[in-house]
């Protein structure tokens, strides 16, 4: 099984997130250096060293001279994001969260699954931010009306017993 270092880590999971919410299918170098803040020199031993496992593949882009294009090999590996099963769901963001940036992949699978998001009053004025996941579902605010709907959009038989007990 290969392991990956969290620097490994960082640079796939931002690609995965560039390529799932931003649609871009490459990066560049430059934006990598950029956007994490990584060596040039790490950057370039790391990219040969996920290339050579099979996870990210590089093109020359003729359009730019020189320039290499970096995308994730998806067929070669498997993130850990979970499937997400039908249900209902609890995401805490704290108030100062950046949407989407700063959204875990297994909240952007919980996000997108959903047939209908709940917002609190503290994301009132950026709930149009949550359309930046992608999401296809409903966005209300939340209310008692929210939550019965949400209660129904659910699955009953996959609720735990003490939440049935609040009904």
């Amino acid at each position: 099984m290969l392991r990956l270092t969290p620097t490994a880590k960082l640079v796939i999971n931002y690609m995965a997130i560039r390529h799932l919410v931003d649609g871009a299918t490459y990066v560049t170098f430059k934006e990598l250096v950029e956007r994490l803040g990584i060596s040039e020199r790490r950057l370039r031993a790391l990219m040969q060293e996920l290339r050579q496992a099979g996870l990210v593949e590089a093109y020359i882009n003729p359009s730019r001279g020189r320039a290499i294009l970096y995308r994730l090999a998806f067929n070669n590996f498997n993130f850990d994001s979970p499937i997400v099963e039908p249900g209902l769901y609890y995401i805490d963001l704290p108030p100062n969260v950046k949407i989407p940036g700063d959204l875990t992949l297994r909240s952007f699978s919980i996000i997108r699954a959903s047939k209908l998001l709940l917002y609190t009053p503290v994301f009132a004025n950026r709930k149009r931010l949550f359309t930046l996941t992608k999401c296809t579902c409903t966005i209300k605010p939340y209310s008692e009306e929210a939550l019965a709907e949400a209660r129904a959009v659910a699955d009953p038989k996959a609720w735990p017993p003490w939440f049935l007990a609040q009904k």
